[in-house]
């Protein structure tokens, strides 16, 4: 059985969805039952400071020749576009919902 993550808090950030169930790599395809909490604990904090913001996607650089794949677990892609493209009126958003929701 695999592990979930949900927060009963609600949270404005792109890896929790909209139930509060949190998207990471460790719980899908980096799962083991050897994993301890204490790990995973340090894997959602690391996704609040390092948000996986990006959608599943290919990088073409014709410059360096390089093709590069990347995987992340974005799950609100609006939240997600917001942090990449206006990083202030996300942290803005994000700090509204700590107020409004985390009493």
């Amino acid at each position: 059985m695999r592990l979930q993550v949900i927060f009963k808090t609600r949270i404005y950030h792109c890896n929790v969805d909209p139930d509060g169930l949190v998207s990471m790599g460790i719980l899908k395809d980096g799962w083991s039952p050897a994993l301890t909490i204490t790990k995973v604990l340090s894997e959602v904090r690391s996704i609040f400071t390092n948000p996986d913001h990006f959608d599943d996607g290919l990088y073409v650089s014709s410059f360096f020749s390089l093709a590069l794949y990347w995987r992340y677990n974005a799950v609100v892609p609006g939240i997600a576009h917001l942090y990449s493209g206006d990083r202030a009126k996300h942290d803005g958003i994000a700090a509204e919902w700590t107020v409004r929701f985390a009493k």
